[in-house]
């Protein structure tokens, strides 16, 4: 069965959203038709990320992290996660914007990810981590 979570949507994603929309209005306003089409793209393409991305675990024990239709989805294994940590970014000392996980993978690379339930999505990835373990391990006992 597969896990679906959803991509946490924050305030600064909406306002750059909007002024993306408040930027295309003036330029279509004065009719300058080719900016406005630059902006109209670009709030297009803002609004699809925030609408439809999505961090899936798979029953086989993959992650597949889907960002829209305009961006490449990525696909790993979940035995290739070396850890999950939580963080936090902030603007100033003290001023906490939000929290992200990054995922670090065994051969080095890190990906920043923001789903909305964070600590029900790393228990369930250490949950399908072990069982995937447990499987491997149950295979390796029926050869020998």
């Amino acid at each position: 069965m597969n896990k679906i979570y959803h991509e946490k949507i924050n305030a600064g994603k909406l306002c750059f959203l909007f002024i993306e929309i408040a930027i295309f209005t003036w330029f279509a306003w004065f009719k300058m038709a080719i900016l406005a089409f630059l902006f109209l793209v670009a709030a297009v393409y803002t609004l699809e990320m925030l609408l439809h991305s999505t961090y899936t675990v798979t029953s086989d024990g993959r992650l597949v992290i889907y960002k829209g239709r305009f961006i490449k989805t990525v696909v790993f294994s979940l035995k290739d996660i070396d850890r999950i940590e939580s963080n936090h970014f902030s603007f100033n000392a003290g001023l906490r914007l939000g929290s992200y996980l990054l995922i670090v993978l065994k051969n080095g690379k890190e990906l920043g990810i923001r789903p909305e339930k964070e600590q029900e999505f790393i228990e369930y990835i250490e949950y399908k981590q072990t069982q995937l373990a447990q499987h491997e391990q149950d295979d390796d006992n029926e050869e020998d």
